[in-house]
């Protein structure tokens, strides 16, 4: 399936989710291990080159082809000396460097395609060369130049994971979520949960964009179906023209945004009407108001109390939000909010470690 299907992004997506969701690792784009498409490598599927977008299958064969004969590639100067730069031009070898396909030589992303133009020159240069004869009067491991590497700093993780989704058309190595994955667990809901959404359910989401359509009404207004990605998966946006107007310059491929809106249920399909959207740096941990933590009478030991108390007195600051304790008795219901010194941090590691004592379904951020 993965390989019938290398160039229908949305239909590898699924499968993509659906190999995780199985424990099979989805190993990403690789010019000395990659097939042209997806192929089985040990217990895990190895993308393939032509399901990288600006490649082909037609580039990507070529690829395999001269790497079958002549061995791994060592570095981009290598690849570039050995292919033909007519049938993987330079459109092709920057969709690789994106993708992560060079990241085996052990040279950056950032480095590869600073130094792709002169790696090209020196290819054609050396491949002129040769033609002429002149590389034979020294021996053919002459060369031209020396094949050096800038010294340059690696692209943020945000734009190293735009670059790659631009390429693939998807998140493979990572997500712009995974820095606040133990935060938004706790004050979103989830594509995951898309199944359960009722119609006209309000919804509040987090997640990346990583489609545009804008359209217009029959009165000219400009409106938008907007995909969104999270850590789970994907759901369409509609962005009517009252809100497309307030929130244009949000609503970009690439950007990481709070989505706040309701369900919508036609068929057998499920979408949700924005009703507000806005950047989830400025607002995921300026809007938390405090942290609840909820339990119940059966579990309030002399045990548990310790290992809370414990954990909270080890991790409280200055800086933190109110904790609210919400018990649930045999006879009554209590709610405490704890001493303004207590407070805790709204931080992923304060909260992955709250999880051990506490289901994380009990841990909400307000």
């Amino acid at each position: 399936m993965l390989s019938i299907d290398y160039d229908k992004t949305d239909e590898i997506v699924k499968l993509i989710k659906d190999c995780r969701e199985n424990g099979i690792p989805v190993l990403p784009p690789d010019i000395n291990k990659s097939n042209a498409l997806f192929s089985i490598e040990n217990e895990g599927i190895r993308f393939g080159l032509a399901g990288i977008k600006g490649v082909g299958e037609k580039a990507a064969q070529h690829i395999i082809k001269v790497r079958e004969r002549s061995g791994e590639f060592k570095d981009i100067y290598d690849f570039c000396e050995r292919v033909d730069l007519k049938q993987v031009n330079r459109k092709v070898i920057e969709s690789l460097i994106k993708a992560g396909a060079f990241d085996s030589t052990r040279i950056s992303r950032a480095a590869n395609l600073e130094v792709l133009d002169k790696a090209m020159s020196v290819a054609q240069s050396l491949q002129k060369t040769k033609s002429k004869g002149l590389m034979s009067l020294f021996g053919d491991e002459t060369e031209i130049v020396n094949k050096e590497f800038p010294d340059t700093k690696e692209w943020p993780d945000r734009i190293k994971l735009e670059y790659e989704r631009q390429a693939i058309g998807f998140y493979l190595s990572g997500h712009p979520l995974l820095e606040y994955k133990d935060i938004i667990q706790f004050s979103f809901n989830t594509t995951s949960e898309k199944d359960e959404w009722k119609d006209g359910q309000d919804v509040k989401l987090a997640g990346a964009i990583t489609e545009v359509k804008t359209k217009r009404t029959q009165r000219g207004d400009l409106w938008a179906t907007v995909e969104i990605s999270d850590l789970e998966g994907t759901v369409s946006v509609l962005v009517f023209p009252n809100v497309f107007k307030e929130k244009m310059e949000q609503i970009t491929e690439g950007n990481v945004v709070i989505i706040e809106g309701s369900v919508r249920e036609e068929e057998e399909s499920k979408s949700v009407i924005a009703k507000d959207i806005y950047p989830l740096n400025e607002k995921i941990l300026g809007e938390v108001n405090n942290i609840v933590i909820k339990m119940y009478d059966e579990e309030i030991t002399d045990e548990f109390l310790s290992a809370l108390k414990e954990f909270i007195e080890r991790n409280r600051s200055e800086k933190g939000k109110p904790v609210i304790i919400e018990a649930k008795l045999k006879d009554c219901f209590v709610k405490l909010q704890l001493h303004p010194d207590y407070s805790l941090p709204v931080e992923p590691e304060v909260f992955k470690e709250l999880q051990r004592i506490i289901p994380k379904e009990r841990i909400t951020v307000n």
